[in-house]
């Protein structure tokens, strides 16, 4: 994808710069659409290896880390999927432990609140990306949590 968009390359392409045969391919993947896939369990998995105890801390770092990735999937419009369907995949990851109890009545409305945040935090990255990352990981995880705390409205109230 450095060098031709996503849509352009193709199975052999994919195959030859590996140093593998196309049956090896099809033995392990269906299309080259199951190594996007392959690449979110990769995130999920380096995402769980980063080491700090603030989750949106933790999430700023992980892609401060991976800008080239971020700019290569943004490049080739795979930045919203892509991390929606990590959101998806690493649900307990990105929650709190006491999640449901938190949410009390709104529980039934877990999985929207979910798409709510998820979407969120996807526009911050993409808009951080556009500003060439000059904030750091700490100032984004603060501006998230200061919005999701709720403090923001309260503390605009008339």
């Amino acid at each position: 994808m450095n060098e031709k968009s996503y849509d352009r390359i193709s199975v052999s392409e994919l195959c030859k710069k590996a140093g593998f045969s196309r049956k090896t391919f099809y033995d392990n993947f269906a299309n080259k659409d199951e190594i996007l896939d392959y690449l979110i369990t990769d995130f999920c998995v380096n995402y769980e290896k980063v080491d700090i105890p603030r989750d949106y801390l933790k999430y700023f770092t992980f892609w401060e880390q991976n800008q080239h990735w971020i700019s290569l999937l943004i490049a080739n419009d795979l930045w919203e999927p892509l991390l929606h369907k990590m959101f998806i995949k690493q649900w307990a990851a990105f929650t709190p432990k006491d999640w449901n109890q938190i949410l009390g009545k709104q529980a039934v409305n877990r999985y929207k609140i979910y798409e709510f945040i998820s979407a969120g935090l996807s526009r911050s990255i993409y808009l951080w990306y556009q500003n060439g990352f000059r904030e750091t990981p700490e100032d984004m995880a603060e501006m998230i949590e200061f919005t999701l705390s709720g403090r923001m409205l309260r503390e605009n109230q008339p």
